[in-house]
């Protein structure tokens, strides 16, 4: 009976809590530290997700400002446009092809290049010999000449390591 007696006691009595600061608190006073914590929580949360935003954000407009800076420096130094596109010189010293807006469509492979003529432009690989790519940059004719023009009505003049000259089709073929 003692023993109901005090958990009768013990079920009226209102429970307390030490919180980490030592204090003690009621069930009232726990709930409504825990709220105003979660709520601290919440708050820390939403400023680190904005400032992550932030930095994103920031970061985002520094690489389209170098971008933008990039491409402008491409048009300055580029060659001339020919066929919407135009060769230009990387700081590696390699040729590459960009477009009216800067953007390098085709990239820098070649040791030269000259502008597209006919759908195709010549170029010159590590081995300084000249062959032509498309403009999806596709080696179309495999660079195997000492030397090779630009096309006209569907002719190209290249010269062979040993300087012999002749006229190609735009397959590679020699016609003349």
């Amino acid at each position: 009976m003692k023993i109901l007696l005090a958990v009768f006691v013990l079920s009226l009595t209102p429970t307390t809590y030490v919180c980490a600061q030592g204090h003690i608190e009621t069930p009232a006073e726990r709930k409504a530290r825990q709220e105003r914590e979660a709520a601290a929580r919440r708050k820390k949360q939403q400023q680190e997700a904005a400032a992550k935003r932030q930095r994103e954000e920031a970061e985002r407009k520094r690489r389209e400002a170098e971008e933008q800076a990039e491409c402008e420096a491409r048009l300055r130094s580029c060659g001339y446009f020919q066929e919407g596109l135009a060769q230009v010189k990387d700081a590696n010293g390699k040729y590459g092809f960009i477009d009216k807006t800067g953007k390098m469509v085709l990239p820098s492979l070649w040791q030269a290049a000259f502008t597209f003529s006919e759908g195709l432009a010549g170029v010159q690989d590590d081995n300084d010999k000249w062959g032509y790519i498309d403009k999806t940059g596709k080696v179309v004719i495999p660079c195997q000449w000492k030397y090779a023009g630009s096309f006209s009505k569907g002719l190209a003049v290249v010269v062979d390591v040993s300087g012999n000259r002749y006229k190609i089709d735009k397959t590679g073929k020699i016609v003349e």
